[in-house]
């Protein structure tokens, strides 16, 4: 814990000055690229595949963004899982952008064996290794959200700070709220109360991996207008490190009667 919050300050800091942080407000994800890296880059892929490694030995507890954690998992959306989670049935969650199982792992060391049927949609070199060491009897991964969802439904799809990442973000949960999933888990979803959503680019500090991707900020009412046939069930504010006037937020929504 105390590793963790010494990062996040760290971080926090570093993002007080350029140039690292979140930066411009682009008109389309093409300008924003010609002034960024992107997501796929091999650096990023290398470092998460060597902490992925580290958590499914149980080397270490938990990995994100291609850094392993020895502290312990905290996490508030446990109580979420807690909720669903029925004894003898096992939890179809389909985890979009999981990369090699960065909830997966930490969430499932909580409960017993075979309480989960876990699917991670990602890009296909994260799911080519997933494939190659890291596939079990619940963990599962996919490039192809449309084959997937078609294969039956979920009764959780968990976007664990991705959607900022994508070039249509609501494309992608569009297809999500059409397949109807009980329950619906957004985690670390950076909001700005404006009337637009704002495209940036976001830096990232060389110690943890050199690069820069495009990143959204969502307009809150637009959001909260695209989930209406979902019911928010809980949200929290998120301490996240930001360096623009927003609110990291975690939303937990169920899929309303009659929809």
């Amino acid at each position: 814990m105390l590793l963790r919050a010494a990062l996040i300050l760290y971080l926090k800091l570093k993002t007080l000055w350029k140039p690292y942080g979140y930066f411009g407000n682009y008109s389309t994800w093409e300008e924003a690229v010609k002034n960024s890296g992107t997501y796929d880059s091999e650096s990023i892929l290398q470092k998460v595949l060597e902490a992925s490694e580290q958590v499914r030995d149980k080397k270490a507890v938990y990995e994100r963004d291609g850094i392993a954690f020895q502290d312990a998992f905290e996490w508030e959306a446990l109580d979420y899982f807690r909720q669903l989670i029925k004894p003898g049935e096992k939890l179809r969650v389909l985890d979009f952008g999981g990369a090699l199982g960065s909830h997966y792992y930490p969430v499932a060391a909580h409960f017993s064996a075979n309480s989960f049927d876990w699917t991670i949609i990602e890009q296909d070199a994260f799911v080519a290794l997933g494939h190659a060491g890291f596939v079990t009897e619940e963990l599962h991964f996919s490039a192809d959200l449309s084959e997937t969802l078609s294969s039956g439904k979920f009764d959780l799809a968990l976007f664990g700070c991705v959607l900022p990442y994508l070039r249509e973000p609501y494309t992608i949960l569009d297809q999500i709220l059409k397949a109807k999933p009980r329950y619906i888990l957004i985690d670390k979803h950076p909001i700005i109360h404006k009337e637009k959503d704002r495209l940036t680019i976001q830096r990232i500090p060389p110690d943890i991996y050199p690069a820069s991707y495009p990143a959204w900020f969502f307009a809150e009412k637009k959001f909260m207008e695209f989930m209406k046939d979902y019911e928010l069930v809980d949200s929290y504010d998120c301490q996240d490190v930001y360096n623009i006037n927003s609110v990291f937020k975690t939303y937990f929504y169920r899929l309303k009667q009659g929809t």
